[in-house]
């Protein structure tokens, strides 16, 4: 009859233990022993409106959006061009992303595609702005929302603040 040998419990826990702490270190340095990634972070800082054409019964809108790479972080903040994707992976396009813009007569039923543009890379700290034309019958309250890097090109700080909205009644 063979003998089973027993494990010393405390032999094991130490083994475990030790695995543990490094594959723990592996994934996560300690706290100053690396800097943190710098990263933008897209905001839509302002969505604007000029009236353009004014006919009897409706108007021409001019629709701004200027979109800010905000400093979330003071000397972590980076140029969209240095920015992977969302995926992780490098991309062809430099650090262009798109500024999607929807308008809705009813936003609590929901909103439609007026137009996507593109932008080129954004420093750090700096803004640009795109424009939209849209007509809109007289007496029309509309709202209009603009979402920054709505195809999720560039990897940000925060991907959650990326939307801003506005209203315009037209007269």
């Amino acid at each position: 009859m063979k003998r089973m040998s027993k494990i010393n419990p405390i032999l094991a826990l130490l083994v475990i233990f030790c695995f543990a702490s490094v594959a723990f270190a592996a994934d996560a340095p300690l706290k100053g022993s690396a800097p943190l990634p710098k990263k933008p972070d897209l905001i839509v800082e302002s969505v604007s409106f000029v009236k353009l054409v004014d006919e009897p019964a409706r108007v021409k809108v001019e629709i701004s959006v200027t979109v800010k790479n905000q400093i979330k972080m003071p000397g972590q903040c980076s140029s969209t061009s240095s920015s992977l994707t969302a995926e992780g992976t490098a991309r062809a396009c430099a650090g262009a992303f798109k500024v999607l813009l929807e308008w809705s007569d009813n936003p609590a039923a929901g909103f439609s595609r007026l137009g996507e543009a593109g932008m080129t890379a954004l420093n750090c700290g700096d803004s640009k702005t795109v424009k939209f034309k849209q007509w809109v019958q007289k007496g029309t309250a509309r709202k209009y929302r603009a979402t920054a890097d709505n195809l999720n090109w560039i990897n940000e700080w925060d991907e959650g603040n990326n939307i801003n909205s506005a209203g315009y009644t037209a007269r």
